[in-house]
């Protein structure tokens, strides 16, 4: 059966050719997409961990969405905040955030952001994120930067970036994280209101509750008193978060079934044609005694040749494609394993018509057929 198949398969080269990169084309896109949601999934969540103990304080017109970079208030309401609560004041700042480069995508911060914050106090955005050189901001023209904004401007330690026209010295980049703070340029508050036209103006505050087991009423009371400004703890983050992914969760799978249907009808499409070319080949093997079984396990076989042949060839160029997205290697056996079931049931799928059309020929009709 096995080699029955494999023989029609190479006696049509081109066409199984075509039609195993066809099949290589959409499961690597299949991998592709599930890679890039998970690696969504987990930045989404990588990011969400960071706030968990701080309150998340901003304009109430900006929702729950992290980081606000359409919104501002006063300054002066931060400080006022920020004294009469019970907080820790090491790790709680007021912040300001300035979209750089825009971001990649729906749900996710700007490619490359200015973070204005409170020198002394960058804990309160980066939390005990490694930092390679100075650990703090030492002065009006010294920044921290993420390795995204590192590799955007070329610059590492010492060297110097401009923004808005103002030339700044890179004293320390922030180990890799999460897209926040990958893309992140960390400068005094003061100097970020300045270059921005944002005088007195922030963004946000991370309030880091003196108590752990306060943050939730912390949040409570901000809400109360300020009805302008809306507190936020790591669940209501979540909660936001979950809906972004919810919505980006369907516009993935939507792709996904689509690719997956695609390589369904294209396989059908190969395998009709060539149970049309072989109908005389069919027709004799069943008058020589060929069960109804044998012809549909034959097409079977043939169907899942062509898309295993092609999964098998789309793992290692899905893992290339994503090293030069991700930078790095994706060498999940769970992500192989589901790359090789998904290429069996396209197979499988695809040769149910064209197994039924087989079986279904009448002996002396194709030794007539010319």
């Amino acid at each position: 059966m096995w080699k029955l198949a494999y023989r029609n398969v190479i006696f049509k080269k081109t066409r199984s050719i075509l039609t195993i990169l066809g099949i290589m084309t959409a499961i690597q896109l299949y991998v592709i997409m599930s890679g890039i949601m998970d690696a969504f999934d987990n930045d989404i969540q990588e990011q969400v961990s960071m706030m968990a103990g701080s309150v998340v304080v901003k304009n109430k017109a900006e929702g729950i969405n992290f980081p606000p970079v359409n919104t501002v208030f006063e300054e002066e309401i931060a400080h006022q905040v920020q004294k009469e609560y019970d907080i820790d004041p090491s790790q709680s700042s007021a912040i300001l955030f300035q979209a750089i480069v825009p971001p990649l995508g729906p749900g996710l911060p700007p490619d490359v952001m200015a973070v204005g914050i409170e020198p002394g106090k960058e804990s309160a955005i980066i939390g005990d994120i490694e930092v390679d050189g100075e650990q703090q901001l030492t002065g009006g023209t010294d920044v921290m930067i993420g390795v995204n904004a590192s590799e955007h401007f070329g610059a590492g330690i010492g060297d110097s970036i401009t923004l808005r026209g103002k030339t700044f010295m890179v004293s320390g980049i922030l180990a890799e994280s999460n897209s926040l703070i990958d893309g992140s340029i960390l400068l005094p508050l003061e100097t970020a209101q300045n270059l921005f036209n944002r005088p007195n103006l922030v963004s946000a505050m991370m309030l880091k509750a003196a108590k752990p087991d306060e943050v939730k009423s912390l949040a409570e009371q901000i809400n109360a008193n300020y009805p302008e400004l809306t507190g936020s703890i790591s669940e209501d983050l979540a909660d936001n978060a979950q809906k972004i992914l919810e919505k980006m969760r369907a516009f993935f799978a939507m792709t996904n079934y689509t690719t997956i249907f695609i390589a369904i009808v294209v396989v059908t499409i190969v395998m009709v044609m060539s149970i049309f070319e072989r109908k005389k080949e069919i027709g004799t093997l069943k008058a020589i005694g060929a069960s109804r079984r044998v012809t549909i396990c034959t097409i079977l076989a043939e169907s899942l040749t062509y898309c295993l042949s092609g999964g098998i060839l789309a793992l290692p160029v899905s893992a290339i494609i994503n090293h030069f997205m991700f930078d790095t290697w994706i060498m999940d056996p769970e992500r192989w394993l589901e790359t090789i079931s998904v290429s069996v049931l396209v197979g499988l799928l695809a040769a149910l018509w064209p197994a039924w059309t087989a079986q279904r020929v009448n002996p002396l009709e194709s030794l007539r057929y010319e």
